[in-house]
């Protein structure tokens, strides 16, 4: 009886272990999911900082290009703005229209600021992207490190559970030997008593 009831203590332990291992392998493979979603996200980024790149640098020729035509049309009416200004200013729209001048050239050197700023290797919207960069990376590494954790402790408890199955077999091997023992004494007796 207590054989049997240490028998079925070890087949529980045995069932509970297997369904912890089981558990830990359905953690193992949402973590890899995850970390497949992760590196999947990284790439997007990393492929869409790229596209951010070269998008700035063709938008930065066509400023170039369009400036330089400005630059050629503003020599070209440079005369001709200077008696339009000279004969603007005496009147009350004058006055408007150099406010409305000194707004635009604010406008134009907010621009030239922000062009500055995507020239730079380290201007505001590239330390963004890098930064963004640098969060993703961590979030895979931290996602690495737990997988290796998991997988560590898989192997400790595949380690257990072939141990208990080995412990188990000992034990039944003992309890069937002290069986037979018992049965070969029945029998010695029953004849004995015959």
């Amino acid at each position: 009886m207590q054989a049997s009831l240490c028998d079925s203590e070890d087949k529980q332990k045995l069932r509970h272990k297997t369904r912890e291992g089981l558990l830990l392998e359905d953690e193992l493979e949402l973590l890899q999911r995850q970390r497949r979603v992760l590196r999947d996200r990284y790439a997007s980024v990393g492929g869409d900082n790229a596209r951010l790149q070269a998008a700035i640098a063709q938008r930065g020729d066509g400023a170039r290009e369009a400036l330089a035509a400005f630059d050629t049309y503003r020599n070209k009416m440079g005369a001709h703005r200077s008696a339009v200004m000279f004969a603007a200013s005496r009147t009350a729209a004058g006055k408007e229209l150099l406010e409305k001048k000194s707004l635009v050239g604010t406008l134009k050197e907010q621009v030239e600021e922000l062009r500055e700023d995507l020239r730079k290797p380290n201007g505001n919207a590239v330390q963004k992207a890098k930064r963004e960069v640098v969060a993703l990376k961590e979030e895979v590494s931290a996602a690495r490190r737990i997988i290796a954790e998991k997988n560590k402790q898989l192997r400790e408890e595949f380690r257990i559970q072939v141990q208990v199955k080995k412990d188990t077999e000992i034990h039944n091997r003992r309890y069937e030997a002290v069986v037979k023992r018992l049965r070969c004494q029945l029998s010695r007796a029953q004849d004995a008593h015959r």
